[in-house]
């Protein structure tokens, strides 16, 4: 299986941006965005995505019976972002994220939500170059190990840890420990049911 394909729709600049900053963080998702709703079903056919997440000022728009029509031929997994409480979920919708939640919620979250589309299938590790010893670092990181308790648990120094940390950074192009973790989810390095334990 090759990059997850997601298309945003929103009116709002912050949301796409935002979204777009919280998902780009894992290497292994395209992004794609629109901001037009008479451009909505052209990118879709278009761009083909695995997941469209509409904002709820774009689902209330009067044209998305097309969205619903488009759902059941293209099926792509269509996600509501529930930006106002008060907004009805779409029939359509096949899952529901909410606005107000923090970076590591969304992002745990989306992963939820892919993994569940994906058939909770691992994927094979991309072609990074991580070695072995790297990735045995990258499934404790995910865990929410630090580097003193990694290097206890593989016995090798606090200063070793730190140093494959610097270059799984690098390899991966993901700064972050919620990247990174959702790099090791999509690639099955680590199960959700692991880190919820």
């Amino acid at each position: 299986m090759g990059k997850i394909k997601v298309l945003i729709a929103s009116t709002s600049y912050i949301i796409l941006k935002g979204l777009n900053f919280v998902l780009k963080e894992s290497e292994d998702i395209d992004v794609v965005w629109n901001t037009e709703v008479e451009e909505l079903l052209a990118s879709i056919i278009k761009n083909k995505p695995d997941f469209v997440i509409l904002s709820g000022e774009i689902v209330n728009q009067k044209n998305l019976k097309e969205i619903q029509k488009l759902h059941g031929k293209t099926k792509p997994i269509i996600i509501f972002l529930k930006t106002d409480e008060h907004i009805n979920t779409p029939a359509f919708c096949d899952e529901i994220i909410s606005l107000y939640k923090d970076k590591n919620n969304l992002t745990e979250q989306f992963s939820q939500i892919v993994l569940k589309y994906t058939s909770g299938k691992p994927r094979e590790v991309t072609s990074t170059g991580l070695s072995k010893r790297e990735k045995s670092i990258l499934r404790h990181i995910a865990l929410g190990l630090t580097s003193k308790e990694i290097g206890n648990k593989l016995f090798i120094s606090t200063h070793t840890v730190i140093t494959h940390r610097k270059n799984i950074s690098q390899k991966l192009g993901i700064k972050t420990v919620s990247g990174q973790t959702v790099y090791a989810i999509l690639n099955g390095l680590v199960t959700m049911e692991e880190i919820g334990s």
